[in-house]
């Protein structure tokens, strides 16, 4: 999602049409680290692959194994794209990489940051609950003024919506 091509009613309707996804290393951290990963998984079906699943550390977590038979010739972000790419899913990821293979293979993508305008758009939570985690996520993510700014973007249209 560039801001030149913006749209809020096309990002809306993505996030009406959200109910799975797959996730990536990065993003699962992320939503770890700020409380808000059992939130999603019980919003949002969530797929992984157990390559990307292994470097998180995490066992036990709300997200389905997608099984594939991709050779390990590539690495594990170009076989969880390739995997969006076959159930037609968008990408949850923080990563620049997978991000981009994202865009090229014209599959939707998300970060941690527009997750958390999808869960109050779709009142999963509210107001208190997307500052406290914005800022714990601001506290330890990195993201550029240009994604800060789309998401408070996104963020205030997601209020007008509401009032």
């Amino acid at each position: 999602m560039e801001i030149k091509n913006f749209s809020i009613k096309n990002i809306f309707k993505q996030f009406d049409k959200l109910s799975a996804s797959f996730i990536d290393a990065s993003s699962i951290i992320y939503l770890r680290k700020i409380n808000l990963l059992d939130c999603l998984s019980d919003n949002l079906k969530l797929f992984s692959i157990k390559e990307i699943l292994n470097e998180t550390g995490f066992n036990n977590l709300a997200i389905e194994i997608y099984k594939h038979n991709i050779k390990n010739d590539i690495s594990n972000d170009e076989k969880l794209v390739k995997c969006s790419i076959k159930k037609k899913l968008p990408v949850i990821t923080e990563d620049k990489k997978v991000l981009n293979l994202a865009k090229n293979s014209k599959i939707e993508y998300y970060n941690t940051l527009m997750i958390l305008n999808y869960l109050l758009y779709k009142d999963i939570i509210n107001i208190v609950q997307y500052d406290f985690n914005y800022n714990l996520l601001i506290d330890y993510a990195w993201y550029s003024t240009k994604v800060l700014d789309f998401g408070k973007l996104i963020y205030k249209e997601i209020i007008l919506l509401k009032n």
